[in-house]
């Protein structure tokens, strides 16, 4: 018998998280675009303790939904920055988790408060509308490094721990 061969992404694109597990990226994205609200989605996660995800919103579907709900916005980024608009796509991304093994789950994400354009110059996106990854990672390095921020986190432990204190 001849074993199969299945390609899954290139191998520059896998993701080897902290804890040594290694993922595709393209599966988990594809499951995220399959949502009518999103245009593009990234993830992020190598080195990483989680997966996380940056969020291109798909405008004319978004903006129709916000005005059926009348959500106020004025532009793209007025919309991808609104809050209903982040419980949409949280909402979205919890439905593309439920087909993912734990490991694979987007954990966090950011929605890019700009749409990206192939035709700009410089941008991190071909013309096909394919990411350029490392691209995508240094444009949105402060969004991507707000998903692992554990300030936060040891902020509400201390509290915890005060609270309990007392």
């Amino acid at each position: 018998m001849i074993p199969l061969l299945r390609l899954v992404d290139r191998a520059r694109d896998f993701i080897v998280t902290a804890g040594g597990k290694t993922l595709a990226p393209s599966c988990i994205e594809s499951l995220l675009r399959a949502s009518p609200y999103v245009a593009e989605a990234m993830v992020v996660g190598h080195g990483r303790k989680y997966v996380t995800a940056l969020v291109e919103i798909d405008y004319d579907t978004v903006s129709a939904w916000a005005r059926s709900r009348n959500v106020a916005y004025t532009g793209f980024t007025s919309l991808a920055l609104h809050p209903e608009v982040a419980k949409l796509v949280a909402g979205e991304i919890e439905r593309a988790n439920a087909a993912l093994g734990r490991v694979e789950q987007v954990k966090q994400f950011r929605i890019l408060p700009k749409a990206l354009d192939p035709e700009e110059e410089g941008e991190p996106v071909t013309p096909t509308r394919k990411l350029k990854r490392a691209q995508m990672l240094e444009r949105f390095r402060s969004l991507v490094e707000s998903m692992y921020d554990d300030r936060e986190e040891r902020l509400v432990a201390a509290e915890v721990g005060d609270a309990l204190s007392h």
